[in-house]
């Protein structure tokens, strides 16, 4: 162990402390007596922790266990630590065992400085005979840091909802704004998007519009052509019908004239007698040798007076025969 904390504890302790001696030896390992010595000590010297302990935890001789020397030291302990409120790091069974003497020494020294605070005790004393411990103060004392710091916490997380809130109100406000502002921009650029658009439209319907006026006009001018080629049609047809309905009329006529002048043609020739047979005549070289002999006159048949055969005598007479 560190000289020096063996010299600090002399420096402090020792000098409230004269029975036992604070020698190296025992302060380099101390032994249970010598602790429960320099306590009984100062109770008797100071009055500091008067009442903490009974009549027979006084006598050294009545702790003889270790769980009984472990509750002696422990009593001690808790009334410095309610004193200073700052935790020991030290362990009864540790110190009772003789282990870790410079803590032990630092619990010595820590105790000379209380005494020297002057510090009354009594409450602390009173505490720890009613069974409350350090650890539960100290509990106490972190459950309302706790507290306190959750309280912070919470009214900081107010602050801190609050100022959002206003933020996002704020920010939500902007945020109408620059969507409302975005939502004109769009209308009006949707409406010069749509008069493009009907310009457009009524751009592209204009050559459209001339384009069907003119096929219509075409298309009328056409059908009146074909109207006029159907009325001209119909009139040749008609034209072409009726000549030939004339022409047909005409046939019929000289037809019918052909069949009136033949069928009469017929009743003439049937109305005519029966002409003779005539006779073959005489050769050639009868005629000359005088073969053949003429007839006279009156024996030859007359023949009656047609008007054919009047026209033949008066063209005999008149000096042309006609056969």
């Amino acid at each position: 162990m560190d000289d020096a904390i063996i010299k600090r504890t002399q420096s402090t302790l020792g000098k409230i402390v004269k029975k036992p001696p604070m020698t190296e030896k025992l302060l380099s390992k101390p032994p249970f007596r010598f602790l429960h010595d320099i306590i009984t000590a100062v109770i008797k010297t100071t009055g500091f922790m008067q009442g903490l302990y009974k009549e027979e935890e006084l006598n050294s001789e009545n702790i003889k266990e270790k769980d009984a020397k472990m509750a002696f030291l422990q009593k001690a302990i808790d009334v410095i630590v309610f004193l200073t409120g700052k935790p020991l790091n030290v362990k009864t069974s540790k110190i009772v065992a003789g282990h870790e003497p410079e803590k032990t020494n630092e619990l010595l020294q820590t105790l000379a400085v209380v005494i020297k605070g002057g510090a009354d005790s009594s409450n602390a004393v009173q505490r720890v005979l009613n069974g409350e411990k350090p650890t539960d103060d100290k509990e106490k004392k972190e459950e309302k840091k706790k507290r306190k710091e959750h309280k912070e916490k919470k009214e900081l997380n107010k602050e801190k909802i609050q100022e959002n809130e206003v933020q996002e109100k704020h920010s939500t406000k902007s945020v109408d704004r620059d969507r409302s502002k975005d939502k004109l921009k769009e209308k009006s650029h949707e409406k010069t998007k749509d008069g493009e658009k009907r310009r457009h439209r009524e751009k592209s319907k204009e050559p459209a519009a001339k384009e069907s006026s003119s096929v219509v006009k075409v298309r009328s001018e056409e059908g009146m052509s074909r109207d006029k080629d159907r009325e001209v049609g119909s009139q040749d047809k008609l034209k072409e019908k009726e000549r030939k309905h004339r022409s047909k009329d005409k046939d019929k006529d000289k037809e019918k004239k052909r069949k009136e002048k033949h069928e009469k043609k017929k009743v003439e020739e049937s109305s005519l007698p029966t002409e003779p047979a005539v006779e073959a005549a005489p050769a050639l070289d009868d005629v000359v040798n005088g073969a053949v002999t003429a007839e006279p006159e009156s024996s030859l048949t007359p023949r009656p007076g047609t008007a054919k055969g009047g026209r033949k005598k008066r063209n005999m007479e008149g000096g042309e025969a006609l056969f």
